[in-house]
């Protein structure tokens, strides 16, 4: 069925955004900030950061991104159809990322999570156990862009599903 149509998302109730680390930024805070509020007419989302480990000296990246991915994990809510953004990931365009979501909310996936890494990026073993592995694009971004475009292509999602004028 084509996006134009507007298609509810059935079922959709919840989107949590997990990020490694803390955003300090300002303009961060306000784009996402902007972002959420939007979406908050279609759905809840709520953006939680989990601790970034220090690269202490000796340490390795696997080592750092092992116990960043235990602090995901920890956050993740219980039942949460998980969403690991990672730049191996499926790419997507806006039109297809909307039926995805409107999919998963047809089959009573009523909970994401969708999980931004930290400086090194999610350990692989928690992309391997995620449900999808998502791209935003081959380049790759700081957790702080990553989360702007996602919340920014998410609230794209929800006004393409309803036809809105937002997504031209």
């Amino acid at each position: 069925m084509s996006p134009s149509r507007g298609l509810p998302i059935i079922g959709l109730v919840h989107i949590d955004i997990i990020t490694v680390g803390k955003s300090g930024r300002g303009w961060v805070r306000d784009a996402a900030g902007e972002y959420t509020q939007r979406i908050g007419h279609y759905a809840t989302v709520s953006v939680s950061e989990v601790r970034a480990e220090r690269h202490r000296k000796g340490m390795s990246s696997d080592k750092v991104m092992a116990a960043e991915a235990g602090n995901l994990r920890r956050a993740i809510p219980q039942g949460a159809y998980t969403i690991a953004l990672t730049p191996g990931g499926e790419s997507v365009t806006s039109e297809s990322f909307s039926l995805r979501l409107a999919d998963l909310g047809l089959h009573g996936r009523s909970n994401l999570a969708f999980l931004i890494g930290g400086a090194y990026g999610l350990h692989p073993d928690l992309i391997a156990t995620a449900d999808w592995r998502l791209s935003l694009s081959p380049l790759t971004f700081s957790h702080d862009l990553a989360l702007v475009l996602l919340v920014e292509q998410i609230y794209r999602a929800f006004t393409i599903l309803r036809n809105e004028p937002y997504h031209k």
